[in-house]
C-alpha cells in the first residue's frame, strides 16, 4: 500500500478498492490549496474515504484551512473537517452528519 500512497497523481486498483492520491505542493503563499488529495473507494458497496481541502474559511476572525474527510458507509456519509489556520498555531475540529449538521466543534 505504501508504493501506492508514495506516487503522484496516482489512480489504480488494490483488489476490490479504487485508490487515488494526489501531492500539492504547499507553499506560504499556497498553504491552503482546494485539492482532491486521497480517495479509496469500493464502487459495489458505495463505501469510502475521501480526503480534500476545500479552502479557506473564517472561524473567530482567524483564516483557517479546512482539510475535509469524508467516510461513506451503508449507514450514510459522515464528515469531519479538520481547520487550522497559515502558521499552525490554531486548530478546530468539526464533525458534520450527513444533513450538514455540525455535531461537535472543538
Amino acid at each position: 500500500m505504501f508504493i501506492i500512497l508514495a506516487t503522484s497523481g496516482c489512480t489504480t486498483n488494490v483488489g476490490k478498492y479504487e485508490v487515488q492520491y494526489n501531492d500539492p505542493e504547499l507553499t506560504e503563499k499556497n498553504w491552503c490549496p482546494e485539492k482532491a488529495i486521497f480517495s479509496i473507494s469500493n464502487h459495489q458497496t458505495c463505501q469510502g474515504y475521501f480526503m480534500r481541502y476545500t479552502g479557506i474559511e473564517k472561524i473567530d476572525g482567524i483564516e483557517m484551512c479546512n482539510l475535509c474527510t469524508e467516510i461513506t458507509s451503508e449507514n450514510g456519509t459522515m464528515q469531519i473537517d479538520c481547520l487550522h489556520d497559515s502558521s499552525g498555531e490554531y486548530f478546530r475540529f468539526r464533525i458534520v452528519d450527513e444533513e450538514g449538521n455540525v455535531q461537535m466543534f472543538l
